[in-house]
């Protein structure tokens, strides 16, 4: 099992369904809609700025490690403790994303999905549970 991050709410994961989508793939969905708008507007954003994003984005989520190395970046211990939705703000409050300069055309995706994840749970008062 790799790393992943997923948006929590009151200390729970968001509500997902999965259902049966266009050729029997499996897609999750939020089940609070505003918060489903949410997240697909941030993987938007992602893809508008790296021509990609990561795939559990726009279900509240990252699965890339390379996303885990930009969140340290600003400060988060992507392989430490859950954060709560309070730690979540200030550390957005806080963050630098100026090194964005630095990042190599590949690694743009994990950019963009880590950024857009963090502004996205510090907009909507959402903590962050991290897996590994």
């Amino acid at each position: 099992m790799g790393w992943d991050a997923f948006a929590t709410k009151g200390g729970k994961d968001l509500e997902r369904d999965w259902h049966l989508g266009e050729n029997d793939a499996k897609r999750p969905e939020i089940l609070d809609k505003g918060l489903a708008r949410a997240f697909r507007k941030a993987a938007k954003m992602a893809t508008e700025k790296a021509g990609l994003h990561d795939w559990l984005l726009p279900i509240g989520g990252l699965d890339c490690s390379g996303a885990a190395e930009m969140l340290e970046r600003v400060g988060i211990d992507a392989w430490g403790n859950n954060l709560s939705a309070a730690e979540v703000g200030a550390i957005n409050e806080a963050a630098d994303w100026g090194f964005l300069f630095h990042v190599n055309e590949g690694e743009l995706g994990y950019y963009w999905s880590a950024r857009m994840f963090l502004e996205t749970c510090a907009k909507n008062n959402l903590g962050i549970r991290f897996s590994w």
